[in-house]
């Protein structure tokens, strides 16, 4: 669909658009909501210093740390290290991340041009004109390029926009290793390359490898084939070798295997949080949101509680977990968040929850397995962009 100049030309342009979006529209929709939160062409979220400062301190002190320190491993450093290399040269924040929002801005409309010739591939591959194929291209790029979502995701300083672009780029060349017959190798190289890099900015797509695998296992019929140890090799290799250095840092620092993070919470967790997060997921309840009314968070972790509209399902209440014991952890919960530092007070909240739990797993063992995991799946594949956050003391929806 498109090649060569063509494809530079385009490049150019939807580059250009999506800049003046993401600065003349995007951002200042973002400062409504946080006025010191972004610049020119960047988005600064609660998550960019776990990513960045880190990185400003092996400069600073020589050490991988977000305090300056103690050694960190709470998150992967490389969704970080294109602001260190910007840094090194400029060594000014603001111009940092703004050169960095318009490289991710510039990866995220490459990625969208080669899912847009991915899109005019598969409508040929499936029998359709050539005219319905381009219909389809040129669509996916208006759609993707006029994206809110888009844009956000690729001028907040986050792993998320890098590593849907990575993804787009994976999917891509593995698609092309796939239907074509020349270069084949060389699709497949590029499909590691790009796997590895959606993993190392995204970890938990690293899920992604066994359904490669597998899949190239079932192709080829047989596991004992020089061919299918190959193409293995090609896919892990890349990030194998990319993540090498921070596992053996990691395990020097820390005598642990860690090849991603430290820890499923990117060290923003501690025993009480983890223990309210593990009661809130049984429920199916949003746990960190305390501003959204109808979720757990709101119920535990507001004094006022008349603006919340969650509601205890009934399916979770039995004969042992009741509203009765749920208000008892409720009050202590609100207690330990007004006096955090009393050792004491932290067993008696983590046990707390931990018998909320197993009270739930006494009453009702089926739902105890089935329904987080549903709930999980639910939210993996179907999600809303609507979220509340506090204006004035209130509440306002966007979405």
């Amino acid at each position: 669909m498109l090649r060569g100049k063509y494809f530079i030309l385009v490049l150019i342009i939807l580059f250009i658009v999506r800049l003046l979006l993401l600065s003349q529209l995007v951002i200042p929709l973002n400062r409504l909501l946080m006025p010191k939160a972004s610049g020119l062409f960047f988005i600064f979220s609660v998550d960019t210093p776990g990513y960045v400062n880190p990185w400003k301190n092996v400069l600073r002190v020589g050490i991988y740390s977000e305090d300056g320190v103690h050694p960190t491993a709470n998150r992967m450093p490389y969704p970080g290290l294109p602001f260190f290399l910007v840094y090194l040269l400029v060594r000014d924040d603001v111009i940092a991340y703004n050169v960095v929002a318009i490289l991710q801005i510039l990866l995220g409309t490459i990625a969208i041009l080669f899912m847009a010739n991915l899109s005019y591939k598969v409508c040929l591959d499936i029998g359709q004109s050539k005219k319905i194929a381009l219909i389809s291209g040129i669509i996916y790029i208006i759609l993707a390029t006029l994206s809110l979502t888009n844009l956000f995701l690729d001028g907040n300083i986050l792993s998320d926009g890098p590593g849907t672009s990575f993804l787009a780029l994976f999917i891509f060349h593995y698609y092309e290793y796939l239907s074509t017959t020349q270069k084949r190798h060389l699709s497949l190289i590029w499909s590691s390359i790009f796997l590895a890099l959606t993993c190392l900015w995204r970890p938990y797509y690293v899920l992604l490898y066994p359904v490669v695998i597998l899949f190239e296992i079932y192709k080829s019929k047989s596991i004992f084939t020089k061919s299918l140890l190959t193409k293995i090799l090609v896919l892990i290799i890349p990030i194998s070798l990319i993540d090498l250095p921070w596992i053996v840092r990691n395990f020097i620092t820390f005598r642990r295997f860690i090849p991603a993070q430290s820890d499923l919470y990117a060290g923003t967790c501690d025993r009480v949080c983890a223990a309210y997060r593990n009661f809130a997921r049984i429920a199916g309840s949003i746990w960190h949101a305390y501003q959204v009314p109808n979720s757990m968070a709101c119920y535990f972790e507001n004094i006022d509680y008349s603006r919340c509209l969650f509601r205890f399902p009934s399916y979770m209440l039995g004969e042992k977990l009741n509203i009765k014991e749920i208000e008892k952890v409720k009050y202590l919960y609100i207690r330990y968040k007004q006096n955090p530092n009393i050792p004491s007070l932290e067993d008696s909240v983590v046990n707390a929850f931990s018998n909320l739990v197993s009270y739930y797993r006494q009453d009702h063992p089926y739902l105890y397995w089935l329904y987080p995991r549903l709930i999980c799946l639910k939210r993996f594949f179907i999600h809303g962009h609507t979220i509340y956050t506090p204006i004035s003391g209130g509440s306002k929806k966007s979405g």
